[in-house]
Parts: C-alpha cells; structure tokens; sequence
C-alpha cells in the first residue's frame, strides 16, 4: 500500500498537468508575467476557500500561534517561487532553450541539499539514489528530437540559458523546502491545516508583490487580465488545488522525495500527447520514462 504523500502528490501532479495545458492557452492572449500572475491572484480565493472548509469541521482558532521563523520561510517561499517562474519565464526567451530546461532538473539535487541544511532532512543512499536515476531520466526525456548531446550539456554549463534553468530550479526547490519549513514551525493542528495554513500566507504575499508590480509597472496587463478572467478562473481552480496537494505533500515528507514522484507528471504529460493528440514517443522518451519509474520504485521499497 502506498503511503498517503505520495497519493497526495499524484493528485498534485495531475491538478498541475491540467493547469499547464490551460496557461498554455492563455499564452496566446497574455504576457507570460501576465498568465504567471494569474495563477497566484486567481488561485489565492480559492486557498481561502478551502482553508475556511477545513477550519469549519475542525476545532482550534482560526489563526495558529506562529513564530517569527514561520513568517520568514513563508516571505522566503513567496519570493523565491516568484523569481522561480520569472527565471523560467527568461529561459523561454533563449535560444539554447534545450540545455536550460535540463538544467531546471538539478532542482531535485537541490531540494535535498536545500532540505538537508534548512531543516534537516536526511535522505538515505537508497533516497540518493533515486534521485539521480529520476533526474537522468528527466534529463533525456528534455533531449530536443531525441538528440540528447551530453557534449552540449556540459559545454553549455556557463551559457545564459543553463544559468537560468539552474535559476529556476533553485528557486522552486528553495520554494519547497521554505513551505516545508514554514510547516513545520507549525505543531498545533493536523497536517492538512498546517498546510493550508501556509498556503493562504503563501499565496497572500505572492498576490501582494504581483499587484504591486502590476500597478506601478504594467497596468496594462492588469486590464489584459481582468478581460480574460473566465480562462483565468479556471487556472486558479487548479492552480489552487494543485498548491494543496504540493504543500500538503511537503508537509508529511522530505521535498527531495516529492519532487522524485513529481517527475511522473513528465510522463503524464507524454501519454497525453500520446493518446490525445496521437503523437508517437520515441525511443529516447521510452527510456527516460523507464529511468523514471525505476527511480520512484527504489524510492518508495528502499528508501
């Protein structure tokens, strides 16, 4: 039987698959910081939402006691989530876009190292493992045509774009442990309260620091994104309930061993191609997936 994060975070992982393909199409009437904005101020309702059903069929105050530390790694997760995706957001605009993307992989590496030194966390040789087989894996699903050039890989190491994706990666793994941290601090409730808990916090100080840049930087796009707003309703629906599967999973468990079953959502997204757009998976994809699946077995029976 398999242990209740790891369900938690195949649920977040197909609420995060959907919410991509439906940014996806709001790329084509918005900015890129525009449809990023989205995802925050349209999900941040719906994090209240679902905060208010848990407090109402359960007992305690509304507001937990905190700590100072608390309210440092949720200001920490909601910058470093933000620069995250602007990062990325930069990385779209280079044009040695494959080598960057891989890059963002390390962000596995990352997370245990970040989670190791912040809070603590001890990932087992089995647990090492398997990270570094998932993102083997994850890296040669990145290989643009099923070239995957390690030449290009590591020649690339002092480019732009590899910098972003190191970038990007490290701000969403930063991100993840900060929300693992901010939990943490928190011992007065179940985890699904703790987590909510810091997911509204999170979400409200993202939503601060996008309205600000938008009102004294790009009002334009504020008028971009008012007009749009039944597609970016639906992009907050599931970008909220993939924040409660994400922050909920990180809770109970180690952020380097979520992020390892989180590749799956790669795989996810190849079978869609497959099945729904009739796309056919080359042998370098069949190999990366089952580098993948390889990874997320040893973790789960060994680690």
């Amino acid at each position: 039987m398999l242990e209740l994060w790891v369900w938690i975070t195949l649920f977040a992982v197909v609420m995060q698959v959907v919410r991509h393909s439906l940014q996806k199409h709001l790329t084509t009437s918005m900015s890129s910081i525009g449809v990023v904005c989205v995802r925050f101020i349209f999900g941040l309702p719906f994090g209240f939402l679902y905060y208010g059903i848990l407090r109402y069929y359960s007992d305690g105050a509304l507001i937990p006691s905190t700590t100072l530390g608390f309210w440092v790694y949720c200001f920490c997760a909601a910058v470093t989530q933000i620069l995250g995706t602007l990062f990325l957001i930069l990385l779209f605009r280079e044009r040695n876009f494959a080598v960057g993307i891989t890059y963002t992989k390390t962000e596995i590496i990352q997370s245990a190292l970040l989670g190791l030194f912040l809070v603590g966390d001890q990932i087992s040789l089995a647990g090492y493992v398997a990270i570094v087989i998932s993102m083997a894996g994850v890296m040669i699903l990145s290989a643009v045509g099923g070239r995957f050039d390690l030449n290009s890989i590591f020649t690339g190491l002092l480019t732009r774009a590899a910098v972003y994706g190191v970038l990007s990666g490290f701000g969403i793994a930063a991100a993840s442990v900060f929300i693992r941290a901010a939990a943490l601090e928190l011992t007065d409730d179940g985890f699904l309260l703790r987590a909510g808990f810091v997911l509204v916090i999170v979400l409200s100080i993202e939503v601060f620091l996008i309205v600000f840049y938008l009102f004294f930087q790009d009002k334009a796009e504020t008028r971009t994104i008012i007009t749009h707003w039944k597609p970016s309703l639906m992009v907050g629906i599931f970008s909220a309930l993939g924040s409660v599967g994400w922050f909920s999973a990180m809770t109970l468990e180690r952020v380097a061993y979520v992020k390892t079953v989180s590749q799956l959502e790669v795989i996810l997204s190849i079978l869609v191609s497959y099945l729904v757009f009739k796309e056919r998976s080359r042998v370098h994809e069949f190999i990366g997936m089952s580098l993948v699946i390889v990874a997320i077995f040893v973790l789960l029976l060994m680690a």
